[in-house]
Order: C-alpha cells, then structure tokens, then sequence
C-alpha cells in the first residue's frame, strides 16, 4: 500500500491489475515465509553453530552399530 500511494496509484488498482494479470497467466505468485527465530533461540543456534565450526561438542562414530549403541546408552 505505501508503495502504491508513492507511485500515486490507488492500491485498490494494483489489486485489480495483479488479479487480472494472474487469471490471464501472465503473473505467478510465490509464497515465501522467512524463518524468524526469538532471540533466545536465535543465539543457541550461533551458539551451536560456532561450537561445530571449533568443532566442539561434535561426536562422531565410526561405524552406524557404534551411534546405535550411544544413543541407547543415554
């Protein structure tokens, strides 16, 4: 809407233009969503995102018998 009143459109217009151009094919909507996360989990993810670049906390098996066994043990 703010973009239309500073093209000095009425938004009314810009939605009766983009439907038209969708029911003629001639316009493809997407929807795209962009993950927020609230700041707690924001700074655990960098947190455990430093931690595997510095390679600590990292467990690694050798052998898919070996991660089984680990993981019934906790």
């Amino acid at each position: 809407m703010k973009r239309a009143k500073r093209e000095g459109l009425p938004f009314a217009s810009v939605l009766r233009l983009t439907v038209k151009a969708f029911a003629e094919g001639k316009s493809n909507i997407q929807v795209v969503s962009e993950e927020r996360f609230n700041d707690k989990t924001a700074r655990s993810i960098r947190a455990a995102l430093r931690d595997a670049e510095q390679g600590k906390n990292i467990v690694s098996f050798k052998s898919n018998e070996e991660m089984d066994n680990y993981l019934r043990s906790l």
